[in-house]
């Protein structure tokens, strides 16, 4: 029996571009792997809370909490909220946040069979309330 191990390159330059009191953009560097990728998860989560959500975004949409309410839905299932996005894709939105609030955020790409090495996380805060 033969097993085949994918390794995939892990995301770079993964950064906040865009941030107000509800909203981070994330933004990163494609992968360049050996092997196809499907798309990359994009993890997040609230540096004081376990909350969690799942989201599954249309590989079309800009926004992870979609515009017309057909574009993203939302599963219980880890301690992070996550969000996949096709392999064409090098930003998302991540929206509905807590203003003036610190997240932790990584990004790791994926195939049919598993998942790469996660970036180094990042973290960033949303900005004050009155802004």
């Amino acid at each position: 029996m033969l097993l085949y191990f994918f390794f995939f390159l892990v995301p770079i330059n993964v950064t906040v571009r865009e941030r107000n009191k509800r909203n981070l953009t994330v933004v990163w560097s494609p992968v360049s792997s050996s092997v196809d990728i499907l798309g990359y998860r994009i993890r997040y989560r609230r540096n004081d809370t376990q909350a969690f959500k799942f989201h599954v975004m249309n590989c079309t949409s800009q926004s992870a909490a979609g515009t017309n309410g057909n574009e993203s839905s939302n599963y219980s299932m880890s301690c992070f909220n996550s969000i996949f996005v096709c392999k064409n894709r090098t930003s998302v939105s991540l929206t509905k946040l807590t203003a003036y609030t610190f997240y932790w955020i990584d990004v790791t790409a994926f195939g049919c069979s598993s998942f790469g090495n996660r970036s180094s996380p990042i973290i960033n805060r949303t900005s004050e309330a009155g802004m």
